[in-house]
């Protein structure tokens, strides 16, 4: 166990060097890392709930689950970059936040946003409405590929099945809270932190 510790540490610090040099930021990064102990919780909130020890395939299967999520947050946050055209979020008024709103929807600030604010939120609004349908579908398409082995139907099966289920419950949870958490940390954190 102590070697898929080390394994999956050695992975997030490659993707999180990876997406640093895809985004030329810090930021991005950071808050798609965010997203991955939440998959990690639903993998193994849901192997719990159905009885099943945390097997070496068990642990494998949180292996594809981890890189099915940064997939699922790089898409995301690069389609919130094109959809704003350029704009960057920094630009955002930062008077009206404080670092009591670091993780606070912009829906809940005690001061109204600037029209400025408003139509780039909107945008980013947008940009994650447009690209939920997609990483949905993604999702239960690989969900639904999963069950005929979660099940254990056929020879040998019964091997590989904790691998699926883990998917099934970090998918089911994960990508869901992705489309929601992304953004949301993503505009609160390049509003308050300047050096992000």
């Amino acid at each position: 166990r102590s070697e898929f510790g080390f394994a999956l540490l050695a992975a997030l610090i490659l993707m999180f060097m990876i997406m640093a040099s895809l985004f030329e930021n810090f930021r991005d990064p950071f808050v798609i890392w965010l997203c991955i102990p939440l998959a990690m919780f639903g993998a193994l909130a849901f192997l719990y709930l159905i009885g099943d020890p945390l097997t070496t395939t068990a642990n494998i299967g949180v292996f594809m689950l981890v890189g099915i999520i940064v997939n699922n947050g790089i898409v995301l946050v690069d389609y919130m970059h094109l959809y704003t055209k350029g704009v960057e979020y920094d630009m955002l008024n930062r008077k009206s936040v404080s670092w009591k709103n670091l993780f606070i929807p912009v829906f809940f600030w005690k001061e109204k946003p600037t029209v400025k604010d408003s139509m780039l939120l909107q945008n980013i609004q947008e940009a994650c409405r447009r690209r939920m349908r997609p990483i949905l579908l993604t999702a239960i398409t690989t969900i639904c590929s999963m069950v005929p082995l979660s099940l254990e139907l056929g020879s040998g099966a019964e091997t590989w099945s904790p691998l699926a289920k883990s998917v099934i419950g970090g998918l089911m949870f994960g990508s869901i809270l992705t489309l929601f958490i992304t953004p949301v940390l993503s505009v609160s954190l390049s509003m308050t932190i300047e050096w992000f």
